[in-house]
C-alpha cells in the first residue's frame, strides 16, 4: 500500500475501537474517514489473495476520454435497497489504460507545515484540507486553485464541502470533545446535539445544506444523525444496533453508511426510512456504504477470508458491481469511483471499466485519490509531493 495507507494501518485498530478518550480521535475520525477505509481494507489486503469480482449491468467509458460511465441518468429518486440480487463472483476485470487526464500539485498557503486535502465540492471550484502549524491544524480551503486559510478554521477537520462552500466537520471543542460543526464565511458553527449526546462529527453535506454524520451515548454506542438545513433539532436515525453510522448524503437526502461497524451496508431514504443494501455472493457478509452521488452509492460489502469485497450500488437500477483492484471510498455522480490500488505497493486509481492508475506531478504515482467532483472530471488526492489535482 502506500506510505499514508501504510501509516494508518499500523496507528489504528480495524475495526477502531470505540472505547479510546474521545477527544483528538474522535474529531479525527472526520478528516481520516477516507484513510480509514483504506486502512480497513488494506488489512484484508496484505494477507489475502487476489479479490474475485462480479461485472453487473453498469459499465464505465473506453479509457479515451475523460472517466465518464455509460447508464441510467440520475434520476434523484433512489431505489428501496435490496430489490435487486448480484451477480455471482467471475474473474477479476483487467487494468485498463488510465483516461486523458492532466496533474498539477496544489499551491500551499503562506502558513507553511504539511499539507493534506480532504474534500472537493460537486461543481470542482473549492477544495478543503488541512495544514499543520507548529502544533496545531487550520483549515485550508482553495478556490479556484487560490489557498486561504481563514481565521474560525482552527481546531476545525473539514470532512465534505458542498457546491456553495459550506464545509462540513468536527471541532475539538472544551473538555477534548468532538462536535459536530459547519464553517460557512468564515464562521465556524456548531451543530445541536442530540438529547442524551456526549459528542458528534459531521461527514457530509449535499446542496441543500443537509448534515449527516454520527453521535456518541453513554454505552458505546454510536447513532447516524441528520441535522436537516434550517431545522433546530437533529434527527437521530434508525437503525435497529448499537452502532449506525451516516457516511455521505445526496442532494435528494438520501442517506447511506452502515450498521454494526460494517455488519450491513446501509441506506435511508428521505423520509428516514433505512433499508439494508444488496450484498454480492461472499463467504462473509457486511459492508459499509462511504459515499452516494447521483445513482450511485459506492463502499464495501462481503468479504473473501479478510478481504472487503469494493462495490459501487446503482440505486436507479438495483445493481451492484464489484471493482476489485481498487480500495475506492467516494463516487462521482457519473459512477467514477477514486481511492487507491489494492496492490502492493499501491498508488491513486479510480475505477473506468476497470481499474485505472493515475500518474501525480512529475510523474509521481503514489499516495491516493480522496474526492471527486460530481462529473468525474475534477479529482484531488494526496500523495508524497503533497497535495495534487487531476483534470480529466
Amino acid at each position: 500500500m502506500t506510505d499514508e495507507a501504510m501509516r494508518v494501518l499500523a496507528e489504528q485498530a480495524v475495526p477502531p475501537s470505540r472505547l479510546q478518550a474521545e477527544g483528538v480521535l474522535a474529531v479525527a475520525r472526520s478528516s481520516a474517514r477516507r484513510r480509514r477505509l483504506v486502512a480497513v481494507m488494506a488489512a484484508g489486503a496484505l494477507s489475502a489473495v487476489a479479490l474475485t469480482g462480479t461485472a453487473v449491468a453498469v459499465s464505465a467509458g473506453d479509457g479515451a476520454g475523460p472517466p465518464v460511465v455509460a447508464g441510467p441518468a440520475t434520476s434523484g429518486h433512489p431505489s428501496k435497497g435490496g430489490s435487486t440480487e448480484a451477480s455471482p463472483p467471475g474473474p477479476p476485470p483487467a487494468t485498463v489504460a488510465p483516461p486523458n487526464c492532466t496533474s498539477a500539485a496544489l499551491a500551499a498557503p503562506a502558513t507553511a507545515g504539511p499539507l493534506t486535502v480532504d474534500a472537493i465540492d460537486p461543481g470542482g471550484r473549492y477544495v478543503v484540507g488541512l495544514v499543520e502549524a507548529g502544533a496545531e491544524q487550520r483549515l485550508v480551503v482553495w478556490t479556484d486553485g487560490t489557498p486561504a486559510t481563514p481565521g474560525g478554521g482552527r481546531n476545525f477537520s473539514p470532512h465534505d464541502v458542498n457546491a456553495t462552500g459550506v464545509i462540513a466537520g468536527a471541532e475539538l471543542a472544551d473538555g477534548g470533545k468532538s462536535r459536530a460543526a459547519v464553517f460557512s464565511n468564515g464562521k465556524l458553527t456548531r451543530l445541536p446535539l442530540p438529547a442524551g449526546a456526549t459528542a458528534s462529527n459531521a461527514v457530509g453535506i449535499n446542496a441543500r445544506g443537509d448534515v449527516v454524520g454520527d453521535a456518541d451515548f453513554p454505552g458505546d454506542r454510536i447513532k447516524a444523525v441528520l441535522w436537516r438545513a434550517g431545522a433546530s433539532t437533529p434527527v437521530v436515525l434508525a437503525g435497529g444496533s448499537q452502532w449506525a453510522t451516516a457516511n455521505g448524503i445526496a442532494d435528494d437526502g438520501t442517506v447511506v453508511g452502515t450498521l454494526d461497524d460494517g455488519g450491513q451496508p446501509y441506506t435511508w431514504d428521505p423520509s428516514g426510512t433505512g433499508h439494508a443494501l444488496p450484498q454480492p455472493a461472499a463467504p462473509d457478509p457486511g459492508g459499509k456504504a462511504w459515499d452516494v452521488s447521483g445513482d450511485w452509492i459506492v463502499g464495501w460489502a462481503g468479504r473473501t477470508g479478510t478481504q472487503p469485497q469494493p462495490v459501487r450500488w446503482n440505486r436507479r437500477t438495483g445493481a451492484v458491481e464489484a471493482m476489485p483492484g481498487l480500495l475506492a471510498h467516494e463516487i462521482s455522480a457519473t459512477g467514477v469511483a477514486v481511492g487507491v490500488t489494492s496492490d502492493l505497493p499501491g498508488g491513486p486509481a479510480l475505477w473506468h471499466n476497470g481499474v485505472a492508475t493515475l500518474t501525480g506531478p512529475g510523474g509521481g504515482n503514489g499516495g491516493e485519490l480522496v474526492d471527486v467532483s460530481a462529473d468525474g472530471r475534477t479529482i484531488i488526492g494526496n500523495g508524497g509531493n503533497g497535495p495534487a489535482i487531476w483534470h480529466c
